[in-house]
């Protein structure tokens, strides 16, 4: 469910969520290569998991800092 209810905020959403998506499949298929495994063999809500556990102990900046 997007959170935003106006349009040009709405494609900036899903456009967002895309993106993230495909960091997501990118990292999968660096890690299948890594380790010489399919990456179809990979888990996608497993490699979720793991790059928020890595990003919550590994906080960046602020969006609101900038």
């Amino acid at each position: 469910m997007l959170r935003c209810k106006l349009h040009g905020g709405a494609v900036r959403e899903l456009y967002g969520v895309l993106c993230v998506h495909d960091g997501i499949r990118w990292l999968m298929h660096a890690v299948a290569l890594d380790v010489d495994a399919d990456p179809d063999r990979l888990s996608f809500i497993r490699t979720l998991r793991v790059a928020r556990r890595t990003t919550a102990s590994h906080p960046g900046f602020s969006p609101s800092d900038s």
